[in-house]
């Protein structure tokens, strides 16, 4: 069959726009896939959105309990604080009752520190300038301490020997071996704890404390008070018994 030039242009159009056609649906084709998938990925990053936001609203929740639970907390502390102190002042009183009703008996024959309750041996009386090594004098005091400390009524108290100095520098070499306030009350100290173990006090009752010039009685500016200052003190001390829980 013999066909014109027409109809075969006629054809070719016919499959051009066939052809174009199918093209056209295949782009289309894959822009629905493409906007299904962007569909996804929006209602997945709103899923996720909405978990955050919830997730949000949950800490501000909690952030809101536990801001109030600190206030709570805050308070209590408070109250702690103060019922502390007020034991700690309660004790104190009653310490200081305590003590100084076991002192007074001893008050006849020594002198007591009214500010820390110790038995004050004055420096000038028990040592030399400079010198930790006890004078006659001294030991003949000491051992008459060491006899009241020994009975019945002080048996049960620690003893702590605290030495002190005035503000005057010690003068190391020939008139001290002692370089400075600090060693030189600690080694006053140690010479008067010697003595009482050596009058029958038990070593495991003793406790040894130097504080210089630190802790002075009265102002160093004073012969009368640099005298008050130079001192060993005595102080008696009831030992803790602690739980077997309190000591871990």
């Amino acid at each position: 069959m013999v066909v014109s030039y027409a109809q075969r242009s006629l054809y070719v159009l016919v499959l051009c726009v066939i052809f174009s056609g199918c093209v056209g649906m295949g782009e289309y084709e894959d822009r629905l896939v493409e906007i299904n998938q962007m569909k996804r990925k929006i209602r997945a990053s709103n899923q996720a959105l909405s978990k955050v936001e919830a997730e949000k609203q949950k800490l501000a929740k909690e952030n809101e309990s536990l801001r109030r639970e600190n206030k709570k907390l805050k308070a209590e502390i408070t109250k702690l604080k103060l019922a502390i102190k007020n034991a700690k002042k309660n004790f104190d009183n009653f310490f200081k009752q305590k003590m100084f009703s076991q002192l007074s008996q001893l008050e006849k024959d020594f002198q007591i520190n009214p500010d820390t309750g110790g038995i004050v041996l004055q420096g000038d009386v028990f040592f030399n300038s400079g010198s930790a090594r006890l004078k006659r004098s001294g030991k003949k005091f000491l051992a008459g301490l060491a006899r009241k400390l020994s009975a019945p009524a002080y048996r049960g108290y620690n003893i702590v020997v605290a030495g002190h100095t005035d503000s005057d520098p010690v003068r190391a070499g020939r008139y001290s071996k002692y370089s400075d306030n600090w060693i030189l009350s600690c080694a006053r100290a140690h010479s008067v704890l010697k003595y009482l173990i050596s009058r029958g006090i038990s070593p495991k009752r003793l406790h040894i404390a130097g504080y210089g010039a630190s802790q002075p009685r009265a102002s160093n500016k004073t012969r009368k008070g640099k005298k008050l200052n130079r001192r060993v003190e005595i102080l008696l001390r009831k030992p803790l018994h602690l739980s077997k829980n309190m000591r871990g």
